[in-house]
């Protein structure tokens, strides 16, 4: 009994599939990848027991521990700060972990009389 032949196989390797899988993983890292502005000073959250997380869409507000303020990466005076955020639903708040609280309550207070319905304070839950 004679068998068919099998068929011949191409010379070089097929890569294709390895190309497709790389894209898969180029697209899944964009997708699920956080595109957040930093703010343009170094701010370390304050501790907390419990964590939380702050919604992407809202206006991030940054206090440095000398008092500047910057609002979605842009170093912002107060007034300008104010005057954009009335009205907001919600604000996150990212206080330095050294800034006096005085002025972070300050602040929270000033944020809530320009008509801000929410305010986030973001924390740092790692012990």
């Amino acid at each position: 009994m004679k068998l068919p032949a099998p068929p011949a196989r191409p010379a070089g390797e097929n890569v294709v599939p390895l190309i497709n899988v790389v894209f898969l993983l180029l697209i899944f890292f964009m997708l699920t990848g956080t595109f957040l502005v930093q703010p343009p000073f170094e701010i370390a959250a304050p501790r907390s027991e419990t964590p939380g997380e702050a919604p992407q869409d809202a206006p991030r507000l940054a206090l440095a521990p000398d008092g500047r303020l910057a609002l979605d990466g842009e170093i912002a005076s107060r007034a300008r700060v104010l005057d954009r955020l009335r009205g907001q639903a919600r604000v996150v708040v990212l206080a330095d972990a050294t800034a006096p609280s005085g002025a972070v309550l300050t602040l929270l207070d000033e944020l809530r009389a320009a008509g801000v319905e929410e305010v986030l304070l973001r924390t740092d839950p790692r012990r």
